[in-house]
Formats: C-alpha cells, sequence, structure tokens
C-alpha cells in the first residue's frame, strides 16, 4: 500500500510488520537491505555488554547486529592501548 493524502496508510512489511513504519510518518519504504544496513552499522555503533534490540524479531538482522559487534570489539582490541604496547615490545625483540 502506498501512503496517500486521503487515507494516510502507510507501507507494511511481508517480512516484519514491527520493523516498518506505517501511517502518516512513513515518508518512505524502507526495504531489508536498508534495514539490513542499519543493523549492521548500530552493532558497530554499539558498546560493550549492549543487549542485541533485534534478538526475538528478526534473526537475520540479530545475526547482522552482531557482526557488527564483533567487528567493533575487534577494532577495539587491535587498536587498543595494550594492543600497540604488546606490538612494540615484539618489534623491540
Amino acid at each position: 500500500m502506498r501512503t496517500s493524502s486521503n487515507n494516510c496508510v502507510g507501507w507494511s512489511s511481508a517480512w516484519d510488520p514491527r520493523l516498518r513504519p506505517t501511517g502518516c510518518n512513513a515518508r518512505r519504504m524502507t526495504t531489508m537491505r536498508q534495514a539490513a544496513t542499519r543493523a549492521l552499522y548500530e552493532g558497530s555503533l554499539a558498546d560493550v555488554g549492549d543487549p542485541n534490540p533485534y534478538n526475538g524479531k528478526s534473526l537475520a538482522l540479530a545475526q547482522l547486529w552482531m557482526r557488527g559487534y564483533r567487528r567493533m570489539l575487534r577494532v577495539r582490541i587491535e587498536t587498543g592501548p595494550a594492543m600497540q604496547e604488546y606490538l612494540q615490545g615484539r618489534a623491540r625483540g
């Protein structure tokens, strides 16, 4: 369905209606690709210990969020001060 100025019916999702905007505030349709990209991005911006907001809602989005979360952890470990000290110690011999 498309939003019209008369009836304010928004988009609904075939894969998960809870994750897609509907009604008068829905300006454009959100695709699965956009939702997946957002989940991956949100995972990479999460803090250590944050719960997965997609658990129980969408398995695919939960897995993408976790992939972004793991990437964030890997970057923090590889660029942190402890790793820099370790690498400098290895370089010195």
